[in-house]
């Protein structure tokens, strides 16, 4: 999608011509890596366990790690993967795309679609790398990395990423706030207090499934 969205955008410079072929060769080689576990099973089977035995691993991966191969080449069948990629993509190019647009119509910030889904690819790739928690710092760099990318204003890019991290923070928060309000009446309901070991209130819930 993030590649999609800079060929829409028309953005031609060193970096982001860079970023288009090492995307593109890291996207192909993990399809070359699917086909091949898929059509190639025994094969990758026989040669990884001829590698295994140079180091005197061949039974333990034989025994341990095989099996994982020969499953994950049995699990990939096209028709498995239609739904899950038709629901992804609607989630992502509408749902997402939607609230992000919303907010940048909110701080008064104008862009276009293509604009909004590389935002959106440059967050999450961002959170992608191990950082301090929520991404915090990472998110907010990749998403002003973004804005820089287009043309636009560092200042206007951090704005609009901690906009996005204050709103996700505020409905996460509000919709903590509900579910613990009602796990409180939840376990008064039980007759459990709120000071009380878990272990007593799973004896609760086996007795109760144990009368119905």
């Amino acid at each position: 999608a993030g590649i999609c969205a800079l060929m829409f955008l028309g953005i031609k410079d060193e970096s982001s011509d860079s970023f288009f072929i090492i995307s593109s060769l890291v996207i192909a080689g993990i399809f070359s890596g699917l086909i091949a576990v898929r059509f190639l099973n025994e094969t990758i089977i026989n040669v990884l366990a001829w590698i295994a035995g140079l180091i005197g691993k061949k039974e333990w991966f034989l025994h341990k790690l095989a099996h994982y191969i020969r499953d994950l080449g049995n699990f990939l069948v096209l028709k498995r993967f239609i739904l899950p990629a038709v629901l992804t993509a609607f989630t992502w190019l509408i749902g997402y795309a939607l609230s992000y647009g919303i907010l940048l119509k909110l701080v008064g910030i104008e862009m276009s679609y293509a604009g909004i889904v590389l935002i959106m690819f440059a967050g999450a790739v961002g959170v992608m790398v191990p950082s301090a928690p929520s991404g915090a710092g990472v998110f907010h760099a990749s998403v002003t990395s973004s804005f820089v990318l287009m043309g636009r204003k560092a200042s206007e890019g951090l704005f609009y990423a901690t906009t996005v991290h204050l709103a996700q923070f505020i409905l996460q928060s509000v919709f903590a706030v509900i579910l613990y309000l009602y796990w409180i009446v939840d376990r008064k309901k039980r007759g459990l207090g709120k000071a009380e070991f878990s272990l007593k209130e799973s004896e609760v819930i086996e007795e109760e499934s144990e009368e119905s």
